[in-house]
C-alpha cells in the first residue's frame, strides 16, 4: 500500500498530469493532510473574523485575505488530477471528477433560492408564525400544497439533493482497484522486495542479470598464467618500449 509521502510525492509532482492511475491509499492520504490543513485555516480565519466582529468592524471582503481560499485555488488543479488518476484507477470515466464541483453549484443554488424564497415571503406578509412555530417551519410550510407532498418533503428532498452528491463522489473514490492492466495502464502497487522495504519497479533488463551472476567456476589456472604473461608482454613493450 502506498504510504503518506509517496502520496504527497505524486500530489505534486504528477500535477499536472492526468493520464494513468492512482490507488485509493493515494487518494485518501492526500484528501487526509488536505482537509486537515483546510480544518486548521479555517479555524484561522474564524478567530479573525470573530476578532473583527468583536471590535465592532468589518470582517475582510476580499477573499484573497482568508487562507482556505489560497489553500484551495492552490491545490484546485491537482485535486482534479488526482480524482481522474483515481477514477481511472477504478475503471470509471473521468467527466465524473466534476461532480463535487456539480454539488457545489446545486448547494448554493438551492441556499441561495431558499434564502430568497423566504424573504419574499416575510416581505409580502406570507408568512405567519403561530406560538412556538419556528423559522424553518415556517418556511417548509411555503412548500406544502394541498393534495400533494406535506409536511415539508419536498423541501427536505431538494436540501438532501447537496449531501447525495458529495456521498455518490466519495463512494466513487472509494470504489476498488480494477484488477490487471486496463485501459489507462498498470494498476499502482506497492511490491516491496522483502527486507529492503523498496518498490520493486519493472525492469526489462532483469532478466539479464541471470546471466551476468552465474558462477561458471572462474578461469582456470593456465588461463590465469596467460593472462599474467599477456600483461607483462604488454608493459615492456608499451611503457618501457622494449621488444620481446
Amino acid at each position: 500500500m502506498i504510504g503518506p509521502f509517496t502520496a504527497l510525492e505524486n500530489f505534486i509532482f504528477k500535477a499536472f498530469n492526468m493520464f494513468g492511475r492512482a490507488s485509493r491509499a493515494e487518494y485518501f492520504w492526500v484528501m487526509l493532510v488536505y482537509w486537515g490543513a483546510m480544518i486548521g485555516l479555517a479555524y484561522l480565519d474564524a478567530l479573525v473574523v470573530w476578532d473583527r466582529i468583536m471590535a465592532f468592524s468589518l470582517p475582510p471582503l476580499n477573499p484573497l485575505a482568508y487562507g482556505t481560499v489560497y489553500l484551495f485555488v492552490i491545490t484546485l488543479i491537482p485535486r482534479v488530477t488526482l480524482s481522474v488518476r483515481r477514477l481511472h484507477d477504478a475503471g470509471r470515466a473521468a467527466i465524473w471528477a466534476v461532480l463535487p464541483y456539480c454539488g457545489f453549484v446545486i448547494g448554493f443554488w438551492v441556499v441561495f433560492g431558499a434564502l430568497a424564497a423566504l424573504f419574499v415571503g416575510i416581505a409580502n406578509g406570507q408568512l405567519a408564525f403561530p406560538a412556538g412555530t419556528t423559522l424553518f417551519q415556517a418556511f417548509m410550510s411555503m412548500f406544502d400544497t394541498p393534495g400533494q407532498l406535506a409536511d415539508g418533503t419536498r423541501v427536505l428532498m431538494v436540501l438532501g439533493m447537496p449531501l447525495l452528491v458529495p456521498a455518490l463522489y466519495l463512494l466513487l473514490m472509494a470504489w476498488p482497484s480494477a484488477r490487471g492492466e486496463n485501459g489507462f495502464g498498470r494498476p499502482v502497487r506497492s511490491n516491496a522486495i522483502k527486507g529492503t522495504g523498496k518498490a520493486a519497479e519493472h525492469n526489462p533488463f532483469a532478466a539479464y542479470a541471470i546471466l551476468a551472476c552465474q558462477d561458471d567456476g572462474g578461469p582456470t589456472e593456465a588461463q590465469r598464467v596467460a593472462n599474467k604473461q599477456e600483461v607483462h608482454s604488454l608493459y615492456r613493450q608499451r611503457v618501457l618500449g622494449l621488444s620481446d
